[in-house]
């Protein structure tokens, strides 16, 4: 990619990271607990579909669905409609989903490119929810099948109260939007890293199969 494309795409992904990190979200609020949460839903703005793995549904209370974006969360269904404590068992963790508004070049992104800028002083200062780098430990990241992997530690204060500091991200055009999916696993019965990352892949891979490119 030229530096021209690294630059506009590096820009983007800030701006982008840095809105999903400002926006303030409380805990979410149990639905009527004889309404079952949902498991999927369509966004009017871009006619994208959101659904999650097994044993996920959505926050109807999360969900902010505008032409220059959106953004999704989900957690446990149980929890949702009302059933046990969302941060009670180490199986379950938080996925949010934040989606831009249409790219006007998609095969400009560019994996590798992504990839190295999280690794910079600006990507880490992207993945802080309060903007400051030093908050940032880059654990690890990769590329799978053209999406671009990032783990994190933020010791910034959490969006929402009880969840880990330790997050996996993931960033890929899908609908013709650049899509960014984290999963958080709550600090009481944190979930395992490995089963983080599986968690995300699989919200990944649903998101995905449902909006083809």
């Amino acid at each position: 990619m030229s530096r021209y494309k690294q630059g506009l795409w590096s820009g983007f992904i800030l701006s982008l990271v840095l809105a999903l990190s400002a926006c303030q979200m409380a805990v979410p609020t149990p639905v009527t607990p004889t309404q079952a949460a949902p498991k999927e839903i369509r966004l009017s703005s871009s006619g994208l579909t959101v659904a999650g793995p097994t044993g996920f549904c959505i926050d109807p209370g999360s969900v902010k669905d505008e032409q220059g974006g959106s953004f999704v969360l989900l957690s446990s269904c149980t929890g949702l409609s009302g059933g046990s404590n969302l941060g009670r068992t180490a199986s379950t963790a938080v996925l949010t989903l934040s989606v831009s508004g249409p790219l006007t070049d998609v095969a400009a992104f560019d994996a590798a490119g992504v990839q190295a800028f999280f690794a910079s002083d600006a990507g880490r200062t992207a993945l802080s929810r309060s903007g400051n780098m030093a908050t940032v430990t880059l654990l690890g990241s990769a590329i799978e099948g053209g999406t671009v992997f990032v783990h994190a530690r933020d010791s910034s204060a959490p969006m929402i109260n009880g969840l880990d500091d330790e997050y996996w991200r993931a960033f890929f055009v899908s609908g013709g939007r650049l899509m960014t999916a984290t999963a958080t696993p709550f600090s009481q019965a944190p979930m395992s890293s490995g089963g983080l990352k599986t968690a995300l892949k699989q919200f990944a891979g649903v998101l995905a199969r449902k909006n083809p490119t």
